[in-house]
């Protein structure tokens, strides 16, 4: 199981545009939103297929990253960070 972190900064679109892409974040079935532009996806698929499948959903202008998640460390409160992150790592 891979764990991808994907970032996207859409350049002056409107929300559906956000929606859309989303939408596409969310076909997969292990997301976690952690924040606004910035999502963890648990997956079988490599991080350059998942990047090819978002592309759809964005314009040539904007900007996707996806990144293999190995690690992390995190503070703010975001307990449902910890309970999707140990379905895949051991926290510490």
């Amino acid at each position: 199981m891979n764990v991808l972190i994907v970032a996207y900064d859409l350049h002056e679109k409107p929300e559906s545009a956000y929606e859309t892409l989303i939408s596409g974040i969310r076909q997969y079935s292990n997301t976690f939103e952690f924040q606004k532009s910035v999502w963890i996806i648990a997956t079988e698929r490599e991080r350059a297929n998942v990047r090819d499948y978002l592309k759809q959903f964005i314009q040539s202008d904007d900007k996707l990253f996806v990144g293999t998640l190995t690690n992390g460390s995190w503070t703010g409160g975001q307990t449902e960070l910890t309970n999707f992150l140990s379905n895949y790592w051991t926290i510490e």
